[in-house]
């Protein structure tokens, strides 16, 4: 649909692009598993994070985003809840690829996991408290990132969800 001046067009989207990463399973690609996971470790180290890239090339880049909220359906419940950090990503990764070393294949992450200066912002866009039951959702409001992503296509490389290890019950 062609939005006409003044309308509202509701897009709801899927990703083009989503993987996970694994700290014990460094250079294992996950690209091709119809799940994202997002633990840590009892030792409170970041254990698996994931990658989620959408095209949302589709939107004029002087469209007004009102409200975008990425929701994502739990598979595996905690046993109380745990907060994922939700973190802009700053340079490509390749789906089927990208590993808790590398963005691609021969490309490494400034630091594993995606966590270096060079793979992504320094502070969370936003934070997520998972404490749903399988099959439950879990949301968070991106719509500021989403506009900045529609407004400037160039800088969306996608979103890191890795867990907040300093707030996390379980």
């Amino acid at each position: 649909a062609t939005p006409t001046s003044g309308a509202s067009t509701q897009v709801a989207l899927t990703p083009v692009a989503d993987t996970y990463m694994a700290r014990w399973g460094a250079t294992n690609n996950y690209g091709g598993s119809t799940t994202l996971l997002v633990r840590y470790h009892t030792s409170n180290q970041e254990e698996f994070s994931s990658l989620v890239r959408f095209d949302l090339s589709g939107i004029p880049t002087n469209a007004t985003v009102q409200n975008a909220v990425l929701t994502l359906t739990v598979t595996e419940s905690p046993s109380t809840w745990l907060d994922v950090d939700i973190f802009k990503l700053l340079r490509s990764w390749t789906e089927m690829q990208a590993t808790w070393n590398s963005a691609a294949s021969g490309v490494a992450w400034t630091q594993p996991g995606a966590n270096g200066s060079g793979d992504r912002e320094s502070t969370r866009r936003a934070s997520m408290r998972v404490n749903a039951a399988v099959g439950g959702a879990a949301t968070v409001d991106l719509t500021g990132l989403v506009q900045e992503w529609v407004s400037s296509p160039a800088g969306n490389q996608g979103l890191l969800l890795r867990p907040n290890l300093t707030s996390n019950a379980s």
